[in-house]
């Protein structure tokens, strides 16, 4: 009990170091280019635009094990196929949202929904 106290504060006066730090990045939305903006500005947009790209492409993984076990016509190695994908697809998207989730807990400011 007290080490999951230790390491959590920790862990958050870790975040509070890095939050004052500044990374001089152009090409963040809504920032001008060579602007500097904080680690976890520039964290935050990398997490938006994976969410984007990883909810994306589970839906389109979803979609073709759907397809792979309609057209599967019984046969057992199709139907397993279109489970491991369904199931990878699951799985690849829980982590991504834990991902949300460690990231809220070490410190990220909430994400305000703008890209």
């Amino acid at each position: 009990m007290v080490i999951d106290n230790i390491l959590v504060l920790l862990m958050r006066s870790a975040a509070a170091r890095v939050s004052a730090a500044t990374v001089g990045v152009g090409g963040l939305p809504g920032v001008a280019a060579g602007s500097n903006v904080t680690y976890w500005q520039y964290v935050g947009a990398i997490y938006q635009y994976s969410l984007i790209i990883g909810i994306t492409l589970s839906g389109l993984v979803i979609a073709y094990a759907g397809i792979l076990y309609m057209i599967s016509q019984g046969e057992s190695s199709k139907i397993q196929s279109a489970k491991d994908y369904f199931v990878g697809a699951i799985i690849g998207l829980t982590i991504l949202l834990l991902m949300g989730a460690i990231l809220q807990f070490i410190g990220l400011p909430k994400v305000d929904g703008t890209i």
